[in-house]
């Protein structure tokens, strides 16, 4: 991203939620109806704080691991 335009991204939130997999998604998941999905929402910024990308992404909630960490090395 930064050698083509010349920016970094930085995430700035990503919200995730659980809902029940909409028909199409549960064709897509290979998941039957009425089963539990996590909804990923995530926003993407420069370093001037624009937003350069929105994101939604659908996991399967019976085969996902979600991890997050924070880098506190740049509050010291």
């Amino acid at each position: 991203l930064y050698q083509v335009y010349g920016c970094d991204h930085i995430r700035r939130s990503t919200a995730v939620s659980a809902r029940l997999v909409q028909p199409q998604d549960a064709i897509l998941l290979q998941l039957s109806d009425n089963q539990p999905i996590l909804l990923a929402e995530s926003v993407n910024v420069d370093q001037s704080g624009n937003v350069i990308e929105y994101g939604v992404t659908r996991f399967r909630g019976d085969r996902m691991e979600l991890f997050f960490q924070n880098d506190l090395t740049q509050y010291h």
